[in-house]
């Protein structure tokens, strides 16, 4: 069963060195993101980068890490900052291929919206910002958020 989970500083160090190995696709970096999103691989820069950040101290109100996979295989890094209107940002996104449905040109996830979503109510924040599309349903969010405008996703009230 492929499993989120919530990365902290006590915790990260389980993905540090998965993240040596990690094959992967970069969908969202700092960097221009088209849609459909062009599939890049998760180059050594990247990676350096990436691992700098995850070791870096964590403001646990504002930064988000979220990895999903099963023991031993990581699937997805995913990482969010919450900004002073309270409002989440995807800004970091790197998954197997298979995470996105080139058919549907739709990202299905591995369950890290599931968590990112009940974190971000935890928080009280309400909507969160994607480069480009998710399905809803396949990513298990359907329920509790809705796409508000291509790629902002805003909690059902009530």
């Amino acid at each position: 069963m492929i499993m989120p989970w919530h990365l902290t500083e006590q915790n990260r160090y389980m993905v540090l060195a998965e993240l040596a190995t990690f094959e992967a696709q970069a969908f969202v970096y700092d960097g221009p993101v088209s849609h459909p999103p062009l599939l890049r691989p998760f180059s050594a820069a990247l990676r350096q980068a990436t691992m700098a950040q995850l070791q870096a101290p964590m403001d646990p109100e504002r930064i988000i890490w979220i990895a999903s996979g099963r023991h031993g295989s990581l699937y997805v890094l995913l990482h969010a900052q919450v900004d002073e209107r309270q409002e989440a940002w995807v800004d970091l996104l790197c998954a197997v291929g298979w995470a996105y449905n080139r058919r549907t040109q739709l990202y299905e996830g591995c369950g890290e919206f599931v968590l990112l979503g009940r974190l971000l109510e935890e928080r009280g924040v309400t909507c969160f910002h994607m480069p480009f599309p998710l399905d809803a349903q396949q990513a298990g969010i359907q329920e509790q958020w809705h796409e508000h405008e291509r790629g902002t996703y805003v909690h059902h009230s009530g």
